[in-house]
């Protein structure tokens, strides 16, 4: 009697189990919350293909890829005319199904892009805030150093070639100071990276 009452509230605790809604897990960043390009998440191609469109929206044009948090869509895109030097607007879009916002950023919209060895391409999710690419800033004096994309959002996120994903800076940057940068991936070391002066000159902080 004993084992049959446990094989069934085993069996009752499967079923509740199986009736439960998914949660639908966050993708943080690009390629994902492990960085491998895989999801956790049933594919749902067994309810048929293609997928049924829920809704669309007009991002412009851009090169980031979607992240998903709280059950939200970011991505970013550019908007307006400006490239090379010009000023432009790219536009950072939260997406749910009835739920959408808009934040504007004034910046230099660059005519080119190039990506070699790292990615540049994504905004991230850290501690309930989205952090986004601001503006492409060269640090030294040969090529073989590294592009370094700037990020800003209270606190400031950098992504640096070295480390291969972005990278969050604890605190505010100082010209001539040594800021601690935390990566989010355990593949890759904590590291420091020294912001020179005229970062903070060129390139300001910004909220969204």
């Amino acid at each position: 009697m004993a084992n049959l009452r446990t094989t069934i509230g085993c069996l009752a605790a499967i079923c509740l189990a199986a009736a439960a809604p998914l949660q639908a897990a966050d993708w943080p960043q690009w390629r994902g919350p492990d960085h491998n390009g895989v999801t956790s998440e049933s594919s749902g191609f067994p309810d048929g293909w293609p997928p049924r469109k829920l809704w669309s929206a007009n991002v412009g044009a851009g090169c980031t890829s979607p992240i998903i948090a709280g059950g939200r869509v970011y991505v970013m895109g550019w908007r307006g005319k400006g490239r090379g030097n010009v000023m432009g607007t790219d536009t950072v879009q939260a997406m749910a199904a009835r739920t959408p916002f808009r934040a504007a950023l004034s910046i230099l919209v660059p005519s080119a892009r190039a990506q070699t060895e790292a990615d540049l391409r994504a905004q991230v999710e850290a501690q309930g805030r989205q952090f986004t690419k601001l503006e492409a800033l060269y640090f030294g004096i040969t090529p073989i150093l590294p592009v370094a994309w700037f990020y800003a959002c209270a606190d400031c996120v950098f992504f640096n070639s070295e480390a291969r994903t972005c990278a969050i800076v604890e605190g505010n940057i100082e010209p001539q100071a040594w800021c601690p940068l935390w990566v989010q991936n355990e593949r890759d070391k904590p590291f420091s990276w020294f912001a020179r002066a005229f970062a903070r000159q060129n390139t300001p902080e910004r909220t969204l």
